[in-house]
C-alpha cells in the first residue's frame, strides 16, 4: 500500500480535483457549523499519520484505487464522525481505521484551538512491491537512525521507540513477510517463515484486541487460515482460523458484505478438504446465494461481487466433482458462461 500526497497519473488528477469539489461543497453549502480546511493545509497539521493495512483480500482481488473520507478533527487533534464520501467497498474499512488513528496539531482560529471539518485520500495501489529478499534476517529489520555515524551508539531518548510504536512496528513486519506468501512473482519466497509470520500477526492481535480492532483481526485469521490451507496444507488447523475469523465477523461486517461472504467461503473450503462435504456444501452455497443479494443490495459495488462469486462457484464446482456430482458440477459452471 502506497500512500501518496501529490498523484502523478491523470486517473489520481482526477481524484485530487474531486477532492477539491467536496471540499469547497461543504465551504458553500454550509453543510456543518465547523470551519472547512482545505486538505493541504490540514496535511501540514498531522502529527501522527497511520498508514492504512492493505486488506489481503482486496489485494489478491486486484481491488485498488483511492478512498475519500470527510471527517472532523476537535480542537485537541483527534479525528472522529468519519464519513466514506467515495471508494471501493472492499478498501473502505482499512482507510477508516487508519485515519481515525490520526492526530493533529492545534488549529488556530483568531490564535485560539478549533475544531474542523476536511477531506483526505488515501490510494491504495494492488500493484506487488519488489520482491523482498527473505534469506536475509535483516530484511525486515528498521535502523534507528539515518545516521552512519551513529551506528553502534546509543539511541537518545528522544529517538527511541515507544511501546506502541515497538508494537506497531512488530504487527506492521509480520504483515510484511506474511504477504510475501501471495506475492508469486517472488520465487525465493520462504513458505515457513511467512506462515509463521501470519501466525505471530494472529497471535499479536488477539492479545491485543484494541491495537486496531476487529477488522483487523478478522482480516488475520482469515489471512493465516489461508496461509495453513493453501501453503502449509493443514486443513484442520485451517478451519480453527476461519472458525474464529465467522465469530469476529458480525462485530464490523453485515452477511452480505463482501467480507462476510469470504469468511464463510473460505469456510467451506477448509471443510471440502477434509471431506466434511455436507458442511462445504452449506457454506458455498450460502456465500454464493449471498453474493448474489448483496449485489442487488449495493449495485455500485456489482464487479467486486460478480468477482467474488466467480471464486466461490469454481470452489463449489471442485466440491461437487469430488462428490462425482458431475452433471451437478457442469450445470454451475455453465452459470458462469456469459
Amino acid at each position: 500500500m502506497i500512500f501518496k500526497a501529490r498523484m502523478q497519473t491523470n486517473w489520481l488528477r482526477l481524484l485530487s480535483v474531486a477532492v477539491a469539489v467536496m471540499f469547497f461543497a461543504i465551504h458553500a453549502h454550509g453543510q456543518a457549523s465547523l470551519p472547512p480546511v482545505d486538505p493541504e493545509i490540514a496535511n501540514a497539521l498531522i502529527t501522527t499519520r497511520v498508514e492504512p493495512m492493505y486488506p489481503l483480500i482486496a489485494k489478491a482481488a486486484g481491488v485498488g484505487g483511492a478512498v475519500i473520507l470527510q471527517f472532523t478533527v476537535t480542537a485537541a487533534g483527534d479525528v472522529g464522525d468519519i464519513e466514506v464520501q467515495v471508494g471501493p467497498v472492499m478498501l473502505q474499512q482499512a482507510a477508516i481505521d487508519a485515519v481515525k488513528r490520526w492526530k493533529y496539531r492545534p488549529y488556530l482560529v483568531n490564535g485560539k484551538p478549533t475544531a474542523f471539518k476536511t477531506i483526505a485520500m488515501l490510494e491504495f495501489d494492488p500493484t506487488p512491491p519488489p520482491p523482498v529478499d527473505t534469506n536475509d534476517p535483516h530484511a525486515f529489520d528498521e535502523p534507528k537512525t539515518n545516521d552512519p555515524n551513529t551506528a553502534g551508539q546509543a539511541v537518545p531518548a528522544f529517538l527511541q521507540e515507544s511501546e506502541e510504536e515497538k508494537l506497531e512496528g512488530e504487527n506492521s513486519r509480520n504483515l510484511t513477510q506474511c504477504q510475501v506468501l501471495w506475492e508469486s512473482h517472488d520465487p525465493a519466497r520462504d513458505i515457513p517463515a511467512s506462515v509463521e509470520a501470519c501466525r505471530k500477526l494472529v497471535e499479536f492481535l488477539d492479545q491485543n484486541p484494541d491495537f486496531r480492532g476487529p477488522v483487523d483481526r478478522i482480516a488475520a485469521h482469515d489471512n493465516y487460515g489461508l496461509a495453513l490451507l493453501d501453503f502449509a496444507h493443514q486443513p484442520k488447523e485451517a478451519l480453527a482460523q476461519f472458525e474464529a475469523e465467522v465469530v469476529l465477523l458480525p462485530r464490523k461486517f453485515a452477511p452480505l458484505d463482501q467480507e462476510y461472504i469470504v469468511g464463510i467461503w473460505h469456510r467451506g473450503r477448509a471443510y471440502a478438504e477434509l471431506r466434511e462435504n455436507a458442511l462445504a456444501e452449506q457454506d458455498l452455497s450460502t456465500a454464493e446465494n449471498s453474493s448474489v443479494l448483496g449485489e442487488k443490495e449495493n449495485p455500485s459495488a456489482a464487479q467486486g461481487y460478480k468477482g467474488l462469486r466467480k471464486q466461490i462457484i469454481a470452489s463449489h464446482v471442485q466440491l461437487l466433482e469430488q462428490e462425482g456430482k458431475h452433471i451437478e458440477a457442469q450445470r454451475l459452471r455453465a452459470t458462469q458462461k456469459p
